[in-house]
């Protein structure tokens, strides 16, 4: 999934691909587990790594966002806004007393060496898939 979210504003602005990240977020949300975390990948088969990692499940917040802003169409984010509302929840639900979410196990693995640790990244992440999704 984070492969798709890196790629994804291009392709939709280059491309018709509605479509097929509808269809592709469909498969994602039905590998949510029911407290809300979402998968690495999908389809999942059972949401493997839910709440684990970050980077891939924010999927579920930024394709819709990108399809908002890019098609202005809502439909996405209306089909999908429990789902969206659950993995917030769950985000908070595994931040400490500090409003932190620091572990994780991919992080920053885009760029050359040193890596920016979980501790950092992490709530930068957490952050910006909040305010994807207020928008």
């Amino acid at each position: 999934m984070a492969d798709n979210q890196l790629y994804s504003p291009s392709g939709l602005l280059l491309f018709d691909g509605k479509d097929f990240q509808r269809k592709h977020l469909h498969d994602f949300f039905d590998g949510a587990h029911a407290n809300g975390p979402l998968s690495e990948f999908a389809p999942s088969g059972g949401g493997a790594g839910a709440g684990a990692n970050y980077g891939y499940p924010e999927a579920g917040v930024t394709l819709p966002y990108y399809i908002r802003k890019i098609y202005t169409d809502l439909s996405v984010t209306k089909e999908h806004w429990n789902e969206i509302q659950a993995y917030l929840r769950s985000l908070d639900e595994a931040a400490n007393e500090e409003g932190l979410i620091t572990y994780g196990n991919y992080g920053d693995w885009l760029t050359i060496e040193p890596k920016a640790p979980h501790a950092i990244l992490r709530p930068i992440q957490r952050a910006y898939t909040f305010r994807l999704a207020a928008e």
